[in-house]
């Protein structure tokens, strides 16, 4: 009697594991689902800017900076795939009050997608 109440419980116990998973498992999918489609409205957004003006303190820039444009072997970066000049981005377009410290950043429709 003790064999057949212990099998019935694991089966009991693996039917709500299943259970679980597949609950975690949709949750997942309409988060990214959502995810998804937040951020294609976004990139849609973007896209359609010709350029945007960010005015930020010089350190909070370059930290931006090293996400988005990593110099290989440095670390962390927001992963991106196209073609946005990242050379000669920062010297042509950004300027630092050195008085404020504050930088003065003109970013393109790429670079903003970016």
């Amino acid at each position: 009697m003790n064999l057949f109440k212990s099998v019935s419980e694991q089966l009991a116990a693996a039917k709500e594991r299943r259970e679980r998973r597949a609950e975690e498992e949709a949750r997942q999918s309409a988060a990214r689902e959502k995810f998804e489609g937040i951020h294609r409205l976004r990139l849609s957004t973007a896209a359609a800017v010709s350029s945007v003006v960010i005015v930020c303190h010089e350190d909070t820039w370059a930290f931006v900076e090293r996400l988005v444009f990593p110099t290989p072997g440095t670390g962390f970066h927001i992963p991106f795939y196209g073609s946005v000049d990242s050379q000669h981005f920062p010297a042509e377009r950004c300027r630092v009050d050195r008085g404020t410290g504050m930088a003065t950043v003109t970013l393109s429709g790429p670079h903003l997608v970016r």
